[in-house]
């Protein structure tokens, strides 16, 4: 059920800040970035290959903790509605306390 989510990795390791970060080690040019990570990169005239082993940003920590948060919210929440004997008893639950259209949208629920 939940193996859907886990192409929303990405977001976790690879976000805007990060992507500046390492360009920037790398020796880059950034000469256009978006929220969306689209990136235009230009190598300056001196510019020579550098090899990272790895890159950490220990700034980005806390960016990634509501990431990983937020993604085990949607797969533990998806994998609740999932589970028929269970979901119609969780609706009414979430409806009564008005609280179903948030969680609709946390999970992706799409309207019918």
């Amino acid at each position: 059920i939940t193996f859907k989510f886990f192409q929303n990795v990405h977001l976790y390791n690879y976000n805007k800040k990060y992507l500046i970060g390492f360009f920037e080690k790398l020796g880059m040019k950034i000469v256009y970035i978006d929220d969306a990570c689209q990136c235009i990169l230009q190598k300056p005239v001196e510019w020579e290959r550098v090899d990272l082993d790895s890159y950490n940003d220990i700034t980005l920590n806390n960016h990634y903790s509501k990431v990983l948060w937020h993604f085990r919210m949607v797969v533990i929440l998806n994998d609740i509605f999932k589970m028929s004997s269970l979901r119609a008893n969780i609706v009414k639950i979430l409806d009564f306390l008005r609280i179903k259209k948030y969680v609709k949208i946390i999970v992706g629920h799409k309207s019918e």
